[in-house]
């Protein structure tokens, strides 16, 4: 990225952006792949099925994702407050 700021904003942003999309090709592998493997093995009802199967853990990731922060601001109030480990 730093080697393309040298040609320009555009090309600084664009290259910047390529590299951030790298990061979505595993992923979207592994959905292609489970969706193909579901459609052999149970047509459009395997489909929807896998689909539910991925859904059904994101309530999950959102609620440890929301309470991340809270615990972090606890962790620190306990430092300040000079309590222990306990």
């Amino acid at each position: 990225i730093a080697l393309a700021a040298e040609e320009g904003h555009a090309v600084t942003i664009l290259s910047g952006f390529s590299y951030g999309l790298i990061s979505v090709v595993p992923p979207a592998i592994g959905i292609i792949v489970a969706m193909a493997v579901a459609y052999m093995l149970d047509g459009v009802f395997g489909v929807a099925l896998a689909a539910v199967g991925m859904l059904s853990i994101v309530g999950t990731i959102v609620s440890n994702d929301a309470f991340g922060p809270i615990v972090d601001n606890s962790r620190a109030i306990a430092e300040q407050g000079g309590l222990g480990e306990e």
